[in-house]
């Protein structure tokens, strides 16, 4: 066990150093050419949202750095809607990386954490936190190149920022901010806001993904007594009552948020309620041991009547299930629920659907299925909230929500070729 007087290595010092530069190179890389631009305009998004969320809490220049660092490591860690991650070109793309750039790199691709860490001890030079997104305990050391003062680092505080792998160590980079040690409700609060945006986190720990197993699995048998199976239709005013049962019957809201993908079902839903006819339409519940509960609409219910019927499938008929499939709103184990219980006429189905001759769901399907989406996610479909806390506001993802002010903020400063930001961005201040 580390105590507050171990000292550090010289290869922990030279480790966390070479890691320090990486991760510049690796900001460097995204205000240069030709992503410079694309920085610049996420930077001048997030200035705005800084604004807006913040008021009066923060002095003009942390505004402005906050802004510059979360603006440029978004560019650099986040999928954008089209094209790869900075960090995925930069690893696979970059000449000049040696060896342990490239494992270093790879860790950082998939092993990064953002979240709120609660300070248990000093750990040598760094600190020892627990990780309020996964319950699980870590090693953190400051980037050598950020301004945050070891001394702030008191056992009880609150880190909220991210941290990247250094072999058994972590080293929090980017913005880091520091809460005081009353503040943990609030605390929870953001966590289950950071967990939302990326609810793999949680089952980092192999105790929350098994019970998160363990509830979805009691969720599905309680589903299909209160349901009387899969894709049974409801009405949109007899669907809303059921669900509220499901709900209060399966007691998934002591520990557990729906999942995003279910949250615009229950949405849309709502909206079908409120914008239609007094009934709202038809809807098809289905559910899932590992991917949850889905609201599907009207295409499910097309193709669950085509399943059930004898009749020749029409030309028409062909296009619509052909359509159906390349949306991707009827999810996988639906598609294969269905044919399970047609397995004969899923065939015909599949093979006018998909042009291949001689195709039957019992020799092909699964593959079918496996080569459409891959295997089955491992991870539940269900977002675990930290401590009990429940998400705040609309529901929406990009809300934001009431924090305290932090104790120390602290930017590091955002590299560039030239030494000067790109267009519309300014340099960090502290």
């Amino acid at each position: 066990m580390e105590s507050e007087e171990t000292t550090e290595s010289a290869p922990t010092e030279s480790a966390l150093k070479h890691a320090s530069g990486l991760y510049a190179r690796l900001l460097e890389y995204a205000t240069s050419p030709p992503f410079g631009e694309r920085t610049a305009a996420n930077f001048r998004r997030v200035t705005t949202m800084t604004e807006q969320y913040d008021g009066g809490k923060l002095c003009g220049h942390h505004h402005a750095g906050r802004a510059q660092a979360l603006a440029t490591a978004q560019i650099v860690f986040d999928a954008p809607p089209l094209g790869m991650r900075l960090i995925d070109r930069y690893a696979d793309w970059s000449a000049d990386l040696t060896d342990r750039d490239r494992r270093l790199l790879d860790t950082w691709r998939t092993g990064g954490v953002h979240a709120v860490f609660e300070i248990v001890r000093r750990a040598g030079g760094g600190v020892r936190v627990r990780c309020l997104g996964d319950d699980l305990e870590y090693t953190l050391h400051v980037d050598p190149e950020a301004p945050l003062p070891r001394t702030d680092l008191r056992t009880g505080r609150f880190l909220a920022g991210q941290a990247l792998p250094v072999g058994e160590l972590w080293m929090l980079v980017g913005a880091v901010e520091l809460y005081a040690q009353g503040e943990r409700n609030a605390m929870l609060g953001l966590q289950a806001e950071f967990v939302r945006g990326a609810p793999a986190l949680p089952f980092r720990n192999p105790a929350i993904l098994e019970r998160a197993h363990v509830a979805l699995a009691a969720q599905h048998q309680e589903f299909l007594r209160l349901f009387g199976g899969q894709g049974v239709a409801r009405v949109g005013s007899r669907l809303v009552e059921d669900l509220d049962q499901f709900w209060e019957s399966s007691g998934i809201w002591e520990t557990w948020w729906p999942s995003l993908p279910l949250e615009r079902d229950l949405c849309d839903l709502r909206e079908a309620l409120d914008q239609g006819p007094p009934d709202g339409g038809t809807w098809f519940p289905v559910h899932h041991p590992v991917q949850g509960l889905r609201i599907l609409g009207a295409g499910y219910g097309m193709l669950a009547d085509l399943h059930g019927s004898t009749s020749p499938i029409s030309p028409a008929t062909v296009r619509q299930v052909a359509e159906l499939l390349d949306t991707g709103d009827v999810p996988d184990f639906a598609l294969r629920d269905l044919a399970e219980q047609h397995p004969v006429r899923a065939g015909e189905i599949y093979r006018a659907a998909l042009g291949r001759p001689g195709f039957t769901w019992a020799q092909e399907g699964a593959a079918w299925l496996r080569d459409r989406t891959g295997d089955v996610p491992a991870r539940p479909a269900l977002v675990w909230m930290p401590g009990g806390a429940r998400p705040a506001g609309s529901g929406k993802p990009d809300r934001a929500i009431a924090v305290p002010r932090p104790l120390v903020v602290t930017f590091p400063p955002v590299p560039t070729p030239s030494g000067t930001a790109p267009s519309g961005m300014t340099p960090a201040e502290h």
